[in-house]
């Protein structure tokens, strides 16, 4: 019997490290009222400033907040504040919650504090039975008018945060609530949403209360959000003017009993910015504010104030919060979206890209034209390279013009708003008012057209159990973090991203060593490899070994890319099964004479019979793998525990494809009758 010989395949995939370097590291109308003016000096009075270096601009207090290295990487979750200004109609999936359940998933908000909420237990019921895959709610209705007067809530998305063992506590029912969460490792996150009265007696009565509560005091809060109805200094008033001092005094003892700061003020001093503009008239305010303590406050970026298409009169403002033990996240990889694989345009120039990588690689083929810097393989990773670079750009180009509008607004009105003239330029402000109104305007055209393509989608596949209709109806489960690695059997132990990266990678490549005497010359391995092959006895007629023996043809490739599933992760490369796809199905469709022509399968074809005949090039990185570590069970700072899946490009899978169609046709002459498993059937 002749012998099996399998052309030299890739090798085997190179595990990548999973992380990459990282160092070390609102109110009714009712309740609205303008306080009046007092001196800036005493408005800052007792007024508990962060610890650290002063900041004398925007600049330098970014820059002290800045992860360790420059690199704002660090695992986080994102929380925002808004005034609701009533429930709306909740079964309204265009209404107010509907709205809010858009906004939190499009801007990934994590945990969203409500104010004016208006809601009893049935109302959160019904936003449950709408919206519980991916929200949760936990409320305080205002006693005596559940459904018409103020109220407060906190929102957490299924998808961020763990709901599981959350504490809610009424501390004063419609004006404030404590929430504690797991956030990570043992760890909590205590975040408390208040509503604050307007009247001035009332609110300083209000921050007393709050400073003497029992469940404050037993569990403070590390961040303190929500509708001040107040504020500390001049700036955050237009006209001018300084709010009652018992109001503020109680107000600044509150939060420096519980140590926490404004962290959007902290981080942008001398910024002018307004979460309330009233409508009738040019007063505005920034009442909606987000204080944390000192420690978040450090490890926290991205405070934001913004416009919202949700029905309000109040902005949204949110920030990114993190903290000291929280680990770094690596960069990931980046894969070509799949939208841009419909896009024409972008399919023509990859097709134009393609037919210039093709032509190398035929050149390269034809005698003596081949050398180790011009071979089809390298035409091939020349290409996938262009590919994500084109990709990139087109997506750049890409952003929608409402998208396009909408920055360019809120960049005039920021510049006109932080004009030194602004406060007493009237038709200045009449003038940010028009855009405000314009920008109001667009994101909720926006907002629309993204809500149009969500209700088309679903529409047209709910009554059918499709990928998206399990996507929609699963259960929702925040992503795990790792938070450390521990080598078993070692007291090897990992916190940062790349030592544990490291540490899983070194685990997984000592696997695929046990049993094998390292200390043997590889050259010396690879021959007993060989002279144990070759002793081995296949029972294959010749036919069938120069079948499995034969070179790589091109209907075989075209087979592979045929049976290749859409839907599956690309590999480093960021190349999908679907770019293949689009170019193949462009090809078709161009006249011969036409041009781009560009034939993908001949470019696949060429750098497969290349690798064949001359071995895989080191410089394509083609064999190269993202390895994932899936936890399983038992405990989850053991490696052990873990169990890798392997990303690969999908130009290596397609390879391996053929191989294994190829094996799988000789296979019953090679296998036992009696093995069941994995046996293609």
């Amino acid at each position: 019997m002749a012998m099996v010989h399998i052309p030299p395949p890739p090798r085997a995939p190179h595990p990548h490290p999973v992380g990459d370097e990282s160092e070390e590291g609102g109110i009714g109308s009712d309740d609205r009222t303008e306080p009046t003016q007092q001196s800036p000096d005493k408005a800052l009075q007792g007024k508990r400033r962060p610890e650290g270096p002063s900041r004398t601009g925007t600049q330098g207090a970014r820059s002290d907040r800045r992860i360790p290295g420059g690199r704002r990487t660090k695992a986080s979750i994102k929380i925002a504040s808004l005034n609701l200004r009533g429930h709306g109609t909740i079964h309204d999936t265009a209404g107010k919650w509907g709205a809010v359940n858009q906004t939190m998933r499009e801007k990934g908000i994590g945990i969203l504090a409500i104010q004016e909420a208006h809601l009893d237990d049935a109302g959160v019921n019904l936003i449950h039975d709408l919206y519980g895959r991916w929200l949760r709610v936990h409320h305080s209705a205002d006693p005596n008018n559940p459904t018409g007067a103020r109220g407060v809530a906190v929102v957490l998305n299924r998808e961020i945060v763990d709901i599981a063992n959350v504490v809610a506590t009424e501390v004063i029912p419609g004006r404030a609530i404590l929430v504690r969460l797991r956030w990570h490792r043992e760890k909590t996150l205590t975040v408390l949403n208040v509503y604050a009265p307007n009247a001035t007696t009332k609110n300083t009565v209000f921050w007393s209360t709050l400073q003497e509560s029992r469940a404050i005091n037993r569990t403070p809060p590390e961040v303190i959000l929500g509708d001040f109805n107040i504020v500390e200094s001049l700036i955050d008033r237009l006209p001018m003017r300084e709010d009652p001092a018992p109001a503020i005094l109680a107000l600044q003892a509150f939060i420096s009993e519980m140590q926490v700061v404004d962290g959007w003020r902290n981080t942008e001093p001398t910024t002018v910015n307004f979460t309330f503009p009233q409508q009738d008239g040019g007063m505005r305010s920034r009442l909606d504010r987000i204080y944390t303590s000192n420690d978040l406050l450090l490890c926290s970026t991205e405070w934001n104030i913004e416009h919202t298409a949700i029905p309000t009169d109040h902005r949204i403002v949110s920030a990114r919060i993190s903290c000291r033990e929280s680990p770094f996240i690596g960069k990931g990889r980046w894969t070509i979206p799949l939208q841009l694989i419909h896009d024409h345009t972008f399919i023509k120039a990859l097709a134009s890209l393609g037919e210039k990588a093709l032509t190398t690689a035929q050149k390269s083929d034809q005698e003596g034209g081949r050398t180790d810097q011009n071979n089809a393989q390298l035409a091939l990773h020349q290409f996938k390279r262009e590919a994500r670079t084109l990709a990139r750009n087109t997506l750049k180009r890409k952003t929608p013009k409402i998208q396009a509008a909408i920055a360019s607004l809120k960049r005039e009105i920021a510049q006109k708003q932080n004009d030194p003239g602004f406060p007493a330029n009237v038709a200045v402000q009449q003038e940010v008012a028009q855009l405000e109104a314009h920008l109001l305007s667009l994101e909720q055209r926006r907002h629309g057209q993204v809500q149009l393509s969500t209700s088309t989608h679903y529409a047209l596949n709910q009554e059918r159990i499709t990928k998206y209709w399990s996507a929609v109806n699963k259960e929702k489960k925040p992503r795990d973090l790792f938070y450390m690695l521990r080598q078993p059997n070692s007291g090897s132990v990992a916190s940062r991203s790349d030592e544990m990266a490291q540490l899983a990678r070194n685990y997984h490549e000592a696997l695929q060593t046990v049993d094998v005497d390292t200390s043997q010359p590889t050259e010396e391995r690879k021959e007993d490899i060989a002279a144990a092959l070759n002793g081995v006895h296949t029972p294959l007629d010749k036919a069938d070994a120069d079948f499995v023996a034969s070179p790589v043809t091109k209907d075989e490739v075209k087979d592979a890319l045929k049976q290749a599933g859409c839907g599956k992760a690309a590999g480093l490369d960021g190349i999908p099964y679907e770019m293949w796809k689009a170019l193949d199905e462009k090809f078709k469709r161009t006249p011969k004479d036409a041009s781009p022509r560009f034939d993908c399968l001949e470019l696949l074809f060429l750098a497969y019979k290349d690798m064949e005949t001359h071995g895989t090039s080191d410089q394509t990185g083609f064999s190269e793998g993202w390895i994932c570590p899936l936890y399983k069970k038992k405990d989850r700072r053991n490696i052990a525990n873990y169990r890798p899946i392997t990303l690969l490009n999908s130009d290596y899978k397609l390879y391996t494809k053929i191989q294994a169609t190829r094996l799988s046709r000789i296979a019953h002459h090679i296998i036992h009758p009696d093995q069941a498993g994995f046996i293609p059937r």
